[in-house]
C-alpha cells in the first residue's frame, strides 16, 4: 500500500474546484494545471464505476476502456504540466464528486 509524501490543501470550494454531479456519459470538467484533485464515486450500487481520461485543451472524451474508479472509492491524481481537465465516463448513473486541491 502507498504512502502519502504530501498532504493536499482544499482549494475554497467554487464552481471552479468543486463539481458534483450524475454520470451517464462523458462529461469533462476544467481544472487549474498543475492542480491535484481528488474523484470520488459515490453510489451504494455494487458494480458501479467511474471512468476516467485525462486532456488538454485539444479536448478529451472518457469511455469503457479508461482508468476506473470503483464504486465508494475516492481516488487522487496530480495533474502535472501536461492536463488541465477530466472526462468522467460511466455505463450506468453513480454520483460523483471532483474536487480541486491546492496547486503544486
Amino acid at each position: 500500500m502507498a504512502t502519502f509524501q504530501s498532504f493536499p490543501i482544499p482549494c475554497s470550494p467554487t464552481t471552479a474546484t468543486l463539481y458534483q454531479g450524475t454520470a451517464g456519459s462523458s462529461v469533462t470538467k476544467v481544472f487549474a494545471p498543475r492542480a491535484i484533485i481528488g474523484i470520488g464515486c459515490v453510489s451504494a450500487t455494487a458494480g458501479d464505476t467511474l471512468n476516467v481520461r485525462f486532456g488538454n485543451i485539444a479536448g478529451v472524451t472518457a469511455t469503457a476502456a479508461d482508468w476506473c474508479i470503483p464504486a465508494g472509492t475516492v481516488q487522487f491524481f496530480d495533474l502535472g504540466e501536461e492536463f488541465d481537465r477530466v472526462a468522467i465516463f460511466s455505463a450506468s448513473t453513480p454520483k460523483y464528486y471532483a474536487y480541486q486541491f491546492s496547486r503544486t
